[in-house]
């Protein structure tokens, strides 16, 4: 069973037919404002949007969102106070300092009190600059790499030159600039303009620069396209440090190799280091010769051989020849032990996102014919705090201690901690249990494949297309449901975006999410889709965009069999319920493209005329004998992009419960095997 947003299209259809709330519906009068400007000529005119509702409101001020092109405040809505229905908005562009491109901002109205949901509350507002009437061509630049940070330590040759691709999609001459958050210009760039395709190089002197992280923009400008590569400079200098500086060890008699424990060692930057050991009986040891800061270091004690007293050693942290720190630490062998641990160690994963590791147990035994009263407390690895807990049933053996761990915050990587017994004989040495805990980041979003909603063809995709999109991490593990109302953007830490639009999300869920494509998709063109979740991004899946795609919702939402229809009685047509020769049979779809008037994505189709209709032409056969439209369109009161068509039964068509049924958008007709039930 494939799910559905609304449960099923019999509750979308009742939805459908419920009566309006009394309360306002508010009405713009254009969902969108196109303003066309020509670098150096007169700035375009503004451009007036009345506000309307069937009764009275209040209108409190409208808010923008800037969706595509950067320089915020190109866009200006007067008034910015409350008014009175019918009210008017005058909307004016200051596009003169902008590049030439495309610009789109979205702005919502505000209302004093509640409104009806099917009101009409969004403008987009489209601005093109430097392309006289028609716009400017559609233009993509590309760099190759996107991103990328040089690293120096002080004394060390300046970094290497980075090449960089440059790509313009219609091979156009692109120019150059560079700039940074520090006063120095220690970012380089030749040539600073080129024809496509090209290569530039990219140079970082940070000759004079301080210890610390700078960030500087390369910014790619073709005559309608810009792309900005982000650079990071990273200089370190003398600042390695450890912490602690000092460790003291304390462990039974032929115990073997200590529990760990731990160094941190850092920088100023990403620094370089190496670790040696000096002990006395050659008894100390650290996991690992060198890396690069920040790291934290285990270090340990093995006292196989040492007789029970007191031992010193020295592990040095050094960069190069830079700067070098000593670590005292003192090891004391004490008596054997008195406590047994079954098992010594434990080891947890866990993959950000899931459910927290289950808890996990070790007993603690006496070596002795005597219980053993113990306390107990527990300590981590510096990457991390307060991930760890522990409990015991009791505090004298045979006892079990419980171990839990607690990474929700804790970013990918390795932990260590400890859970160290502490045995309340005298003398008695303590004796940990060693913990392990292995985060791994979740797999980033994979989108498999790209389908029609209702009909499960994944060929192309249409504006305003109700689309589900099937793959592995593409939402949260448990499927969410939008709210009653407009759909969101962004539900359950999930985006989906069409060329870095945001669209409308139904449901998300870690293998499947329903969204609609957003209506100003140009067809002709393909699409880049990209899923966002946990600000992970899939890789581009990209898609044609067809002018129409039409699918028919089926009454078990599989994409065949009994179509989702309704009869003259708007009861639900099925073999047990057939429809008339003659009489009128309602049908749902999606994928019928753009729509007259013009309807925001994710929007509530309005129950008051004019209700946006489909733009294309649209035939339908049933029985294969072509059947009178009499509506074809949105559905009023539900969210955009569920298409009606209302057709006459033909007189003389088939009878039986699997009568095929075919709706044709522009010539395009919608899946095969789909069935109505005529009498």
């Amino acid at each position: 069973m494939f799910i559905s947003k609304f449960g099923s299209i019999a509750a979308l259809l009742a939805l459908a037919s419920v009566p309006a709330l009394a309360l306002p519906v508010v009405t713009v009068g254009a969902p969108s404002v196109v303003f066309t400007y020509t670098t150096g000529q007169a700035i375009p005119a503004a451009q007036n949007v009345a506000v309307t509702s069937d009764t009275p409101t209040t209108i409190g001020g409208t808010t923008t969102n800037y969706i595509v092109g950067g320089n915020p405040g190109w866009l200006s809505v007067f008034p910015p106070g409350p008014q009175n229905t019918p009210a008017t908005l005058s909307f004016s562009v200051t596009p003169n300092a902008l590049p030439a491109g495309s610009y789109i901002a979205q702005v919502s109205v505000t209302t004093t009190g509640p409104v009806d949901p099917s009101s009409s509350l969004v403008i987009t507002v489209f601005l093109t600059v430097g392309g006289g009437a028609s716009g400017p061509p559609v233009q993509t630049v590309t760099a190759t790499p996107s991103a990328f940070t040089f690293t120096w330590v002080s004394g060390d040759p300046l970094p290497a030159a980075q090449a960089v691709a440059i790509k313009v999609s219609d091979d156009a001459t692109f120019n150059i600039t560079r700039t940074t958050d520090s006063l120095t210009q220690w970012l380089s760039v030749s040539p600073t303009s080129g024809t496509s395709p090209g290569t530039i190089s990219i140079t970082a002197n940070p000759t004079g620069l301080p210890s610390g992280t700078y960030n500087g923009t390369v910014t790619v400008t073709a005559p309608f396209s810009v792309v900005q590569i982000p650079v990071q400079l990273i200089v370190s200098g003398l600042g390695l440090s450890v912490n602690p500086t000092a460790l003291t060890m304390n462990v039974p008699q032929n115990y073997g190799l200590s529990a760990p424990q731990f160094v941190r060692v850092t920088s100023t930057g990403g620094l370089p280091f190496q670790t040696s050991t000096v002990s006395d009986g050659n008894w100390l040891q650290v996991d690992i010769p060198s890396g690069t800061t920040p790291a934290t270091v285990q270090v340990r004690a093995n006292t196989s051989g040492l007789q029970q007293g007191t031992y010193t050693g020295t592990l040095t942290v050094r960069s190069g020849s830079l700067t070098s720190t000593d670590i005292a630490v003192n090891l004391t062998v004490g008596p054997p032990a008195t406590v047994g641990l079954q098992p010594a160690s434990l080891s947890f994963t866990y993959t950000i996102g899931d459910p927290i590791p289950a808890t996990l147990t070790s007993r603690v035994n006496s070596l002795s014919a005597n219980p053993q009263n113990f306390t107990f407390f527990t300590t981590t690895s510096y990457e991390g705090t307060n991930w760890l807990a522990a409990s015991t049933n009791q505090n004298v053996t045979p006892a079990v201690v419980s171990v839990q761990v607690l990474p929700a915050n804790l970013a990918a990587g390795s932990y260590t901690g400890l859970v160290v017994i502490q045995p309340s004989a005298a003398n008695a040495s303590p004796q940990p249990i060693q913990i392990t805990l292995t985060v791994k980041a979740p797999p980033p979003p994979f989108i498999q494949s790209v389908t029609n909603s209702a009909s499960y063809a994944s060929a192309s995709v249409a504006p305003g297309e109700f689309v589900t999109l099937f793959g592995t991490t593409i939402g949260p593990k448990d499927l969410i449901v939008a709210p009653t109302g407009a759909l969101p953007r962004t539900l359950g830490n999930t985006i989906v975006s069409f060329d870095g639009l945001p669209a409308p999300i139904l449901y998300a869920s870690a293998t499947q999410t329903g969204v609609q494509v957003p209506y100003g998709l140009t067809a002709g063109q393909n699409t880049n889709i990209v899923v966002t979740y946990n600000a992970v991004n899939s890789a581009v899946k990209s898609m044609t965009v067809t002018p129409t795609y039409p699918g028919l919702f089926t009454s078990d939402s599989s994409g065949k069999g009994q179509a989702a229809a309704l009869n003259t009685d708007f009861s639900l047509n099925g073999p047990s319920n057939p429809a008339a020769r003659g009489s009128v049979l309602v049908l749902y779809g999606t994928g019928e493209g753009k729509t007259t008037p013009f309807i925001t994505e994710g929007s509530i189709v309005p129950v008051i005329q004019p209700i946006p209709a489909t733009q294309l032409p649209v035939t339908v056969t049933v029985g294969g004998q072509l059947a009178q439209v009499l509506y074809a369109g949105e559905t009023p009161g539900v969210i955009a992009g569920l298409m009606q068509v209302n057709v006459r039964v033909p007189d003389t068509t088939t009878t039986g419960s699997n009568v095929p049924v075919l709706i044709f958008v522009n010539g395009v007709p919608s899946q095969p095997n789909v069935t109505v039930a005529i009498k």
